[in-house]
């Protein structure tokens, strides 16, 4: 079911600063179709090979690193290395080819995902 209020939440967005890290300035772009959405979303290319190569330091962050308080971590700064990089890099390759598949098989018009431009 198409979404009713698409542009009134777009455009309520433009007072929301740190939506220009992900937009380029540019401005939010709706999406046209589930897919549309769905490849566009960045969270499970960037959350979940984080979490799951993470597991270990999220356990044992308040244990193993000299008492750490767990209200102190962040998978952005105690997660997220080169290694881990590497890993949401090929998920977010393995992503472009399930979109250049099912744009090749579904209709309507393909656009280029927000996310791709940080690749290209």
């Amino acid at each position: 079911m198409p979404s009713t209020d698409q542009e009134a939440f777009l455009k309520s967005t433009e007072h929301i600063g740190c939506f220009d890290s992900v937009t380029f300035g540019d401005g939010p772009v709706g999406g046209k179709t589930v897919l549309d959405v769905g490849f566009g979303n960045v969270n499970p290319t960037l959350h979940c090979p984080g979490t799951i190569l993470g597991a270990a330091v999220m356990e044992n962050y308040g244990r193993v690193f000299g008492g750490n308080d767990k209200s102190d971590f962040s998978i952005y700064s105690h997660v997220y290395t080169e290694s881990v990089s590497a890993v949401q890099y090929s998920f977010y390759q393995e992503e472009i080819e399930l979109a250049k598949r099912s744009v090749s098989t579904s209709l309507g018009t393909p656009r280029k995902p927000s996310i791709h431009a940080l690749t290209s």
